[in-house]
């Protein structure tokens, strides 16, 4: 998928990536993904979505779907998100209502318009807790103007939930995330020394404090 290639282009020497993504017949859906962070919205979304024109008709709209969701999985169609002629974010409507609606009806009268969405340069653990805390299985991301650019996939949001989760355990034992048994023992003290002090003063003030008592 285009955002799994940006990540392994971006582990790669500039010039050896360079030649990588000439090379590739994707290449422009995943070279517009390189001039993000790793861990921000931009190096995190798919390109590969689905958006529905604010100016459809319910009919013209399932059609649309039929013809261009062949190759995206069902949860990734479970909403669609709905843009203008400029590809603004309008809203979105969930398939459900979609197929419930008349044929001849507009989806800008069936979308719900307060949609949650992220900037490209919104952080990975914002957009997790985002996600998590409203339920939500995709999550649009546009860019300065507005524009839907790219959508974040609950199950992406389920790794970084855990790799942020593991990182906050290791920062409270003052342990660095790519700290490992055989590191050397100065850099492990320098990291881990101040807390243990903390720890020390902390726990010898609570033995005074039970001791007066």
């Amino acid at each position: 998928s285009p955002e799994v290639a940006a990540d392994v282009l971006r582990a790669l020497p500039e010039d050896i990536a360079s030649e990588a993504l000439d090379s590739m017949s994707d290449a422009a859906e995943v070279a517009p993904l390189l001039a993000y962070e790793d861990d921000d919205a931009g190096g995190l979304m798919t390109p590969d979505f689905l958006a529905l024109h604010d100016h459809m008709s319910v009919e013209q709209a399932i059609a649309f779907v039929r013809r261009w969701a062949r190759d995206l999985a069902p949860q990734d169609i479970f909403y669609i998100f709905i843009v203008n002629r400029d590809g603004f974010l309008k809203g979105g409507v969930s398939l459900a209502e979609l197929l419930l609606a008349r044929p001849y009806q507009q989806i800008s009268l069936l979308m719900q318009p307060d949609v949650f969405s992220v900037g490209t340069e919104t952080d990975q653990e914002q957009c997790a807790r985002l996600m998590g805390r409203y339920n939500l299985q995709s999550l649009p991301v546009v860019d300065e103007s507005g524009t839907l650019v790219g959508v974040l996939k609950l199950g992406d949001m389920f790794d970084v939930l855990q790799d942020e989760a593991t990182e906050d355990i290791y920062r409270l034992a003052g342990v660095s995330g790519d700290e490992h048994v055989f590191s050397p023992a100065r850099e492990s003290m320098r990291k881990r020394l101040p807390w243990l002090l903390v720890n020390l003063l902390t726990a010898t003030a609570a033995a005074l404090v039970v001791r007066a008592f």
